[in-house]
């Protein structure tokens, strides 16, 4: 009787071990979130912080060409806090807006605070990345991935202002 519980405790414990090597996001999913699949964790980002406003950095062209679709380079999706713009949150966490200077410190970042909404920022953003070799068009798996992680991890992501 004793074996028998022991190899069910085995198979609990294997089972348990396999859903959360699944549901476990690493440095890797950060990574992804912070360099092509920004926008689908900006818009969960934004859906479960309603407060949030959405922003993106952009990489000033220095030749405007006229004919072009859109003058700029897409770089970063991120949501910023309406009373501090220097309190800004992406899939790093809550950080100040000379953090993200410093990641993207080899560009001219020109900041578009005024992005008014998700769809707004997928119709004209998705699929428009700085110097990418394949195009990010908006993933709704990124998306769900994304908005299951915040939730899970949700202190990470509440700006406190006192």
């Amino acid at each position: 009787m004793s074996e028998d519980i022991r190899k069910m405790i085995d198979k609990v414990k294997n089972f348990k071990q396999s859903v959360n090597e699944q549901n476990t996001i690493n440095e890797n999913d950060i990574e992804q979130w912070m360099s092509g699949e920004c926008i689908p964790f900006c818009v969960a980002l934004n859906e479960i912080f309603p407060q949030y406003q959405i922003a993106v950095i952009n990489d000033e062209f220095e030749d405007v060409d006229e004919d072009a679709e859109y003058n700029f380079n897409f770089v970063h999706a991120f949501c910023y806090h309406p009373n501090n713009h220097n309190i800004i949150i992406d899939a790093r966490g809550v950080r100040k807006l000379k953090d993200l200077y410093e990641d993207f410190y080899d560009i001219n970042p020109i900041i578009d605070w005024d992005i008014p909404n998700a769809k707004y920022l997928i119709d004209n953003y998705a699929g428009k990345e700085f110097a990418s070799e394949e195009s990010f068009e908006y993933d709704i798996s990124e998306y769900q991935s994304a908005k299951d992680y915040i939730s899970k991890n949700i202190q990470k992501y509440s700006v406190n202002l006192k």
